[in-house]
C-alpha cells in the first residue's frame, strides 16, 4: 500500500499490513504560543545557571521587548513559567540595574531577558 502525505499530515503506513495513521502538522495559535512559553522557560533556566543561582533560588523574571502576542503568552502561560523557572513574579518591564540580563530572539521577537534573585520580601 503506498501512501501519500496530504498537505498538512504526516502519513506513515505497515509494510503489507494494511494500516496506515497519519498525524496533523499543523501548527495552531496555540501550539505556537505553547512553543513559545517553553523558549522562554529553557532560555531563563541557562541564564539561572550563567548567573550563578543555586538550584532552589527563587528568582525574579524580567521580560522587555514584549509585542501584544508575547504579553499574551506571558499572561497564558504564566503560572507555567513562573514553576519551572522558580519565579515569584514574571514581569513586563526592562531588567533592573544589577539583573543578569541577555538579549534574546526567540521566533521573530527580539527580548531582553532579565533575572534576579528574588528578595525575601517576594518570595
Amino acid at each position: 500500500m503506498s501512501v501519500e502525505d496530504p498537505p498538512g499530515m504526516a502519513v506513515a503506513s505497515e509494510e503489507g499490513g494494511g494500516l496506515a495513521v497519519a498525524v496533523d502538522t499543523e501548527l495552531t495559535d496555540a501550539l505556537r504560543a505553547e512553543g513559545f512559553a517553553r523558549e522562554l522557560v529553557h532560555r531563563v533556566q541557562n541564564m539561572r545557571r550563567d548567573a550563578g543561582f543555586d538550584i532552589a533560588d527563587r528568582i525574579v523574571t524580567y521580560v522587555d521587548g514584549a509585542d501584544a502576542g508575547t504579553l499574551a503568552i506571558l499572561e497564558a502561560h504564566g503560572a507555567y513559567l513562573r514553576q519551572e523557572t522558580l519565579s515569584v513574579r514574571v514581569a513586563a518591564a526592562p531588567p533592573p540595574g544589577g539583573a543578569h540580563a541577555e538579549r534574546h530572539a526567540i521566533e521573530d521577537t527580539e527580548l531582553t531577558i532579565g533575572v534576579t534573585r528574588a528578595a525575601d520580601t517576594e518570595a
